[in-house]
């Protein structure tokens, strides 16, 4: 792992996964705190949280991102599915980053149509936010 990503705050954080009918999630950084929302639907008031993970919750999270190869997902993964799920990942730690979103389809190491190293983000996340619910 490198340096930069052992412990220690991300310099730019943005997650967001949901759809239109569905709840979305989403959590952000300001400055050391993350914000963390859920809303049931497109029209529906965000429930709003702020969450402050240690450096230890830190440490555990970027492990597991080094272990699932984020830094190297696809900026775009597309299933030509009209309605569904899209999620962002938006990620800047030191010099290591990732962009990447999808819309029905995920990074996983059986292809675009598995949601492997995808649930396995999304576990670490929720891990990192104290066990909130994230899609």
């Amino acid at each position: 792992m490198a340096e930069d990503t052992a412990n220690g705050h991300p310099d730019e954080f943005e997650i967001c996964v949901g759809g239109c009918f569905g709840p979305t999630f989403t959590v952000r950084l300001n400055k050391e705190i993350l914000t963390y929302e859920r809303s049931s639907g497109m029209y529906s008031l965000a429930n709003i949280e702020e969450i402050m993970p240690d450096d230890m919750a830190w440490a555990k999270f970027w492990s597991e991102l080094d272990a699932i190869g984020i830094w190297e997902w696809s900026s775009l993964y597309e299933n030509p599915v009209e309605e569904g799920t899209h999620w962002f990942v938006h990620i800047v730690k030191g010099e290591r980053s990732v962009t990447a979103e999808g819309e029905n389809a995920y990074p996983g190491a059986e292809g675009l149509a598995s949601r492997t190293n995808f649930e396995r983000f999304l576990a670490a996340l929720r891990e990192l936010l104290g066990g909130v619910e994230f899609w």
